[in-house]
């Protein structure tokens, strides 16, 4: 009898639902399937300090809400609220550097399973004083979305793991440019100046340039130690200090500024002298603690 007992508990429970409940739920967990990868789409063209929407999407095998992980490609990261299969869902993000960018994600259904990685890569519009802003940069000419080569992860704790992996790369920011031109000058005239810099872990890098009138300039990305020329002119009777720093790609770490004092030729000051000018050339710091002092 006290063997008979438990066989009939058990067989009341099935009877009445609960037994089948958690057949029910365990055989949805065995034949549940992750996601797949998101289709990603968005502005073509990207700016600087311009919020653009973007656009992803994707299906669940067994019709599960997903939600999305994000990687934007400039160490910022987010995840969106659960969202019916294959609705379209619109996420905005604001850049402030350009270089080579590729946005990512992975969709997660009500299960924690996490699908495979789709990407998308933008292009890049310049918005300075010497390119318009239909202008696309030479690091990215197309655009394209496509499944990424890493794998998907099993669950939500792999994924997370995962995702700390990619965002945690160990990069140095690239040293201090150096800039290279004429010392002092005359108005309206064009001259050349030259700028460069290395990166420590040989990442590509780009130009910042603040000519100190107003202007700046954005050149880039070029490979680490390549030197870059420009041309610029200046047209008030006063000095400028111009300021470069060099941003890494794709991490977007910025180095620390270089610095260039140019000086109006017709001051008759005695810093003009040639001996002195060269000795401050040694010692960009100096040069620029001499300039706010004049200021």
């Amino acid at each position: 009898m006290k063997k008979i007992l438990p066989l009939i508990i058990v067989g009341i429970l099935v009877l009445s639902g609960f037994g089948v409940a958690a057949v029910t739920s365990s055989k949805a967990t065995m034949d549940n399937h992750p996601p797949d990868a998101p289709f990603i789409d968005g502005e073509k063209g990207v700016i600087i300090g311009v919020e653009f929407d973007y656009y992803f999407n994707a299906t669940d095998p067994d019709g599960d809400n997903v939600s999305y992980y994000i990687d934007w490609g400039d160490t910022n990261a987010e995840e969106t609220a659960f969202h019916a299969s294959g609705e379209e869902v619109a996420v905005s993000h604001t850049y402030d550097f350009t270089g080579d960018i590729v946005i990512s994600a992975r969709a997660k259904d009500i299960h924690g399973l996490v699908g495979p990685e789709g990407c998308y890569i933008p292009e890049w519009k310049w918005r300075n004083n010497k390119q318009s802003a239909q202008q696309s940069s030479t690091g990215s000419s197309i655009s394209q979305n496509t499944m990424c080569s890493i794998s998907s992860a099993e669950n939500i704790e792999d994924n997370v793991e995962l995702w700390d992996a990619l965002s945690n790369i160990e990069n140095d920011p690239p040293n201090t440019p150096e800039i290279y031109g004429p010392t002092t000058f005359e108005i309206g005239v064009e001259y050349v100046f030259y700028f460069v810099t290395t990166d420590p872990n040989g990442d590509n890098v780009s130009y910042y340039i603040d000519w100190d009138d107003g202007t700046n300039d954005l050149f880039g990305p070029i490979i680490s130690g390549e030197e870059i020329a420009t041309t610029h002119a200046f047209y008030e009777k006063r000095d400028y200090l111009i300021e470069a720093k060099a941003i890494d790609h794709p991490y977007g770490a910025e180095s620390d500024w270089g610095y260039l004092l140019l000086r109006w030729k017709s001051k008759n000051r005695i810093i003009n002298n040639t001996i002195f000018m060269n000795f401050l050339e040694q010692f960009p710091i100096l040069n620029r603690l001499l300039y706010l002092i004049n200021c």
